[in-house]
């Protein structure tokens, strides 16, 4: 978009809900993928608590992340970061703790209970 002779670039934020985005694979729906790679911040939500028995989806997380590297990206899990390498590929973990903040809200009683 231009206005004035400046080029004006409209940021875009994309919420993912993790486990539909796997469900979706599931069915051959990627584009959400070229999605992620484009937005200006992205907001992965329930990392972890998708059901992947083949890591297609360990996969596309690694993509995404690595390709998002110096971008804005908020992640939420309820799995905790002492067990991110047990539950998620290597590679993933390491992406998740590179030039990340990690905001640990474990001991924050649940208002939903």
């Amino acid at each position: 978009m231009e206005a004035g002779g400046w080029e004006i670039s409209i940021p875009s934020v994309l919420y993912v809900n993790w486990p539909e985005v796997v469900d979706g694979f599931k069915e051959g729906l990627y584009g959400v993928v070229q999605d992620c790679f484009e937005s200006s911040l992205l907001i992965i939500d329930d990392l972890g608590a998708e059901h992947d028995p083949s890591k297609n989806a360990a996969d596309k997380v690694c993509q995404i992340l690595s390709k998002r590297e110096h971008k804005f990206n908020v992640i939420t899990t309820n799995v905790h970061q002492t067990s991110w390498s047990n539950k998620f590929d290597m590679r993933i973990a390491d992406r998740l703790l590179r030039n990340s903040v990690v905001v640990d809200l474990s001991d924050i009683e649940s208002h939903s209970l």
